[in-house]
C-alpha cells in the first residue's frame, strides 16, 4: 500500500517545492509552470482514481445511485478542471512549438549569412521574443552583421534585436620545427 502513495508523493511534491523555492527566488514565471505542473498532476490524479474507483466497482453502483447529484457535481468539477487546464497547457505548448520554430529559422538565417565563410562557424544561438544572440567563432572577418539582421528579418517575418559576438581564433605555434 505503500507504494501508491510514494508515486504521489513523486508526482505533487517536487513542482510544489519548485514553486516555492522560485517564488522565493522571484522566478515568477517559472513558479507559475511549476505550480501548473502540480495542479495537472493533481487533476489527474483525482481523475484517473476516480474512473478506477467507478469502473473497477469499489463503490458500489446503488450508492451512486442514491447520492447521484453528488456524484455528478464531483465528476462536473473534476471535467471542468480538466478543461480550465487545457487552456495554460495549450498556450504553453503553442509557445514552445513558436520558439522553437523560431530558432529554427534562426538557424537557417545564420547558416545562410556564413555560406561561402571557411574557418567560422556558430557556437551560440538564442531567440528570446524579439531578440536574437548569436556567437560566431573562427578566423577571419565575419559577414558583415546588417546581411544577417536582413536574413533574421526575412527568416523571421518580423522586426528583430541581433546582438553578435565574434570571438577570434588565434593559432600562435612557438618552437620546434614547425614552419
Amino acid at each position: 500500500i505503500a507504494y501508491p502513495f510514494s508515486l504521489l508523493g513523486t508526482a505533487l511534491v517536487p513542482p510544489l517545492a519548485v514553486t516555492g523555492v522560485t517564488l522565493y527566488a522571484g522566478s515568477y514565471e517559472q513558479a507559475a509552470g511549476a505550480m501548473l505542473l502540480f495542479v495537472t498532476n493533481l487533476t489527474a490524479i483525482v481523475a484517473m482514481a476516480s474512473a478506477v474507483f467507478l469502473l473497477t466497482g469499489y463503490v458500489d453502483w446503488s450508492r451512486l445511485l442514491r447520492e447521484r447529484r453528488r456524484v455528478r457535481t464531483s465528476y462536473a468539477t473534476v471535467a471542468t478542471g480538466v478543461v480550465l487546464l487545457l487552456i495554460p497547457l495549450g498556450l504553453t505548448t503553442k509557445g514552445l512549438i513558436d520558439d522553437a520554430a523560431a530558432l529554427r529559422a534562426s538557424q537557417r538565417a545564420a547558416s545562410a549569412w556564413l555560406d561561402g565563410t571557411d574557418g567560422i562557424s556558430v557556437t551560440a544561438l538564442e531567440v528570446e521574443g524579439d531578440r536574437v544572440s548569436i556567437t560566431v567563432h573562427g578566423a577571419g572577418t565575419p559577414p558583415a552583421p546588417e546581411v544577417l539582421h536582413a536574413r533574421l528579418v526575412e527568416e523571421l517575418d518580423r522586426e528583430v534585436v541581433v546582438e553578435m559576438r565574434f570571438v577570434p581564433e588565434v593559432v600562435h605555434v612557438i618552437g620546434g620545427d614547425r614552419p
